[in-house]
């Protein structure tokens, strides 16, 4: 696969798995690579690690109810949705 001249958006490229694959992204040549973290800390300790060919972003991906709403449930605690299975 190649990714020459994409733009490629890595979602909790900040650290572990997400950074392994922002590192090797930023290796290759003309990819626009725009990392998304969860913290102004991490997004600056990003832009030291891969240098200028990264952009690094913030964004809080948890997701949070409403201000003022009562109702605290979340994607994370409704239950699966069913899938049918190709017969």
């Amino acid at each position: 696969m190649t990714v020459h001249d994409c733009r490629t958006v890595v979602l909790g490229g900040s650290s572990g798995i997400g950074l392994a694959v922002a590192e090797l992204l930023v290796a290759e040549e003309g990819v626009d690579l725009h990392v998304m973290g969860p913290t102004a800390e991490d997004a600056e300790r990003v832009r030291s690690l891969l240098g200028a060919a990264a952009a690094a972003h913030t964004i809080d991906l948890l997701v949070r109810s409403p201000p003022g709403r009562r109702d605290r449930s979340s994607l994370a605690t409704r239950p699966p949705r069913q899938h049918s299975r190709p017969t």
